[in-house]
């Protein structure tokens, strides 16, 4: 059926969720909006759950507050962890104190709406929230073409120059990545670009220093100053870059951990302390019961997140050789890759990526690299390394 004339087609509709336990109310809001929104229903928080589960690309979600079962601000709350960038309003009959409290405390809702709300308000509201939305996206795009495009550029520094630093990096940044998902963290970005911007400050050190260190071995006088100095030179390169402010404060917290810090940094910091004692040969078991001893550090929830980490290690985990020219964008390299002379390239535990395969690429051409490449397997893509190279 083709729409009224005049009226734009449903597809280039704004698409908003509206959740409400009233059919009829469901049925009037959807009539009543069609000419400017696409409108989806929800009879339910429950369902309104499983459809953010499967899609979530809109740009608003309002609900009802009084419904039976799962009430508007506990959906709400969930529906930021699962569609943070969505613009939330509530819409109740009940807009009392206590609701509203709740409301914005646990959903962080942009705007209420009371009913009966005419249709001329809520297009208006709505059309606010589409504003905030257009200006969060703007503020995203912002963030991942500049502000972190600044941290991946220094952090591919750190692999030329330092490839013992930015495995490390990669391994933390793995481990916390694992954590964060599992922990359901609403805000994750903050937590990974801190795992990686950590070991900026490396770019000072020699690397004979960075691989003493990541093997747990002593530390003369000298060599321990210039260690104790990189966490605030990574800290100092880090706050020169704007809206990064967040990533600052969790790498200061972690690097003087106690009971007191966020939790994300709590998570940095129990990446690190994985890290170094996976290095050290330690398995996932003794792992955690080593960790155990820091509970007030730590605290029960982030020691059973730690025992519930997939294997990370390589001797855990199938164990593939491969030719140069057979990898691929997204396999874990299982083991150190070295040039024929000796010299590291690029440290196991290290995602391979573009970047990485070109340095692979250009240094096959002057230099010959020891084959086979040991890899854990995991592919998420099927770019080969000449095509990254080409």
């Amino acid at each position: 059926m083709l729409p009224p004339e005049g009226m734009p087609p449903a597809a280039d509709l704004p698409r908003v969720l509206f959740v409400d336990d009233e059919p009829q109310v469901l049925q009037g809001i959807a009539l009543n909006l069609r000419r400017a929104f696409q409108v989806t229903q929800a009879p339910s928080g429950e369902a309104a759950i499983q459809i953010l589960r499967r899609d979530f690309g809109f740009p608003i979600i309002v609900s009802d507050m009084r419904m039976p079962g799962m009430n508007g601000a506990s959906f709400l709350a969930q529906a930021r962890v699962l569609a943070p960038l969505s613009v939330r309003m509530l819409l109740t009959g009940h807009a009392d104190l206590v609701s509203a409290v709740a409301a914005i405390n646990e959903g962080q809702i942009f705007r209420f709406m009371t009913k009966p709300c005419p249709t001329e308000t809520m297009i208006r509201i709505l059309h606010e929230g589409l504003d905030q939305y257009r200006l969060v996206m703007a503020e995203k795009e912002l963030l991942e073409k500049t502000v972190l495009g600044s941290v991946k550029a220094l952090t591919d520094v750190l692999a030329l120059t330092n490839p013992e630093a930015f495995g490390r990096a990669a391994r933390v940044k793995r481990i916390a990545t694992h954590l964060a998902e599992a922990a359901e963290l609403a805000e994750r970005w903050p937590l990974e670009v801190a795992a990686m911007a950590a070991q900026i400050g490396y770019v000072s050190v020699p690397p004979a220093l960075v691989e003493k260190l990541n093997q747990g071995r002593p530390l003369t006088a000298p060599e321990k100053e210039i260690a104790d100095r990189v966490p605030s030179l990574s800290r100092q390169i880090v706050g020169n870059i704007p809206r990064l402010e967040k990533v600052v404060e969790i790498m200061e917290q972690a690097s003087s951990p106690s009971p007191s810090m966020s939790f994300s940094a709590r998570l940095l910091w129990a990446s690190w302390q994985y890290d170094v004692l996976e290095v050290a040969g330690f398995q996932h078991v003794e792992i955690v019961q080593r960790l155990s001893e820091r509970k007030e550090e730590l605290g029960p929830r982030l020691l059973e997140l730690l025992a519930g980490l997939p294997p990370l290690r390589s001797a855990q985990r199938e164990i593939q050789k491969m030719r140069l020219q057979d990898l691929r964008v997204g396999m874990i390299l299982a083991a150190d890759l070295h040039a024929v002379s000796g010299a590291l390239l690029i440290p196991r535990g290290h995602e391979l990526n573009p970047g990485s395969l070109a340095r692979i690429w250009n240094f096959s051409k002057s230099t010959p690299i020891k084959e086979p490449v040991e890899i854990l397997g995991e592919v998420r893509s099927t770019t080969p390394m000449t095509a990254v190279a080409s």
